[in-house]
């Protein structure tokens, strides 16, 4: 079904910033590229403006430039045992 894209809600400027990686997931593909408008279901504006900011996140090294996001847990870093090796990382050093 065909969307009227004139009359999309605009994306609110406080969360349009290439810190907020969730909302750029939302319009990159899995294999990385920004998605076009029809997938998207953006505005041309706003189009526009995240494609920006997938642009600026991929040269600050925030996402990859091609590839599947990895998303890395490093713990809680105030945990108490934090100097203490970890099973993988005993693994990693075998």
């Amino acid at each position: 079904k065909k969307v009227n894209r004139q009359r999309a809600k605009p994306l609110p400027k406080e969360i349009l910033h290439h810190n907020n990686l969730a909302l750029l997931r939302r319009y990159v593909t899995p294999g990385g590229q920004i998605m076009n408008r029809v997938q998207s279901r953006l505005g041309a504006k706003d189009q526009r403006k995240i494609a920006k900011l997938v642009k600026r996140a991929r040269h600050l090294g925030l996402i990859p430039v091609i590839g599947q996001w990895k998303v890395e847990d490093h713990g809680d870093v105030k945990e108490n045992d934090i100097l203490e090796n970890r099973d993988w990382e005993d693994e990693l050093l075998a």
